[in-house]
């Protein structure tokens, strides 16, 4: 979990890092970028981006979801580690996380993992050794993503911050008939 976050001139920082990715990226990659920005357009992201990408190039977060997004992404990037990044990996879809160590304080047992995600390529902090990364494994990014080290990574890392047991639906249920029993 962050214990700090990024003030906007990291967040204007971050996004040229971001810019620079995608213009390192084969152009048959780029052409397939979509960004998805919420709650900083203060500062023109989408603008910024669709003049290097296209108008294609933004995902319209207010008209589809994000499961809609996810489940139709061959690799999703992602620039911080909350909600949707955890989401996508216990979907299982491949997924990078971008990361400005010094704008972000997390708890010791994250940077276990990140240490274990930047090994296996499935976290970078310098966006030059990501977009090679991508560049290269694009044509294969399942290969990559099923490997047994990458497949443990992502399970290690779900069950200390996303432990979702299959039967969750029933185990709400139960405790809610439970509650509801004491309360009568």
């Amino acid at each position: 979990r962050c214990h700090s976050l990024p003030g906007l001139d990291d967040y204007v920082r971050e996004f040229e890092d971001v810019l620079f990715f995608g213009k390192s990226l084969k152009k048959v990659i780029q052409k397939k970028l979509k960004l998805r920005a919420k709650n900083i357009e203060n500062i023109g992201i989408n603008e910024k981006f669709v003049k290097f990408f296209g108008k294609e190039s933004i995902d319209q977060y207010n008209l589809r979801t994000f499961d809609l997004t996810m489940m139709q992404s061959k690799l999703i990037i992602f620039t911080y580690a909350q909600t949707a990044f955890m989401e996508s990996l216990y979907h299982n879809k491949p997924s990078i996380l971008l990361l400005w160590k010094k704008d972000w304080v997390f708890q010791d047992v994250f940077y276990k993992h990140i240490k274990k995600f930047e090994k296996h390529k499935m976290a970078f902090d310098n966006i030059k050794s990501a977009s090679k990364f991508v560049n290269k494994n694009w044509d294969n990014i399942n290969s990559w993503w099923m490997s047994k080290e990458v497949q443990i990574a992502r399970k290690l890392f779900l069950k200390d911050f996303f432990n979702i047991k299959d039967n969750w639906h029933q185990e709400w249920v139960n405790y809610l008939k439970k509650e509801k029993k004491n309360l009568n």
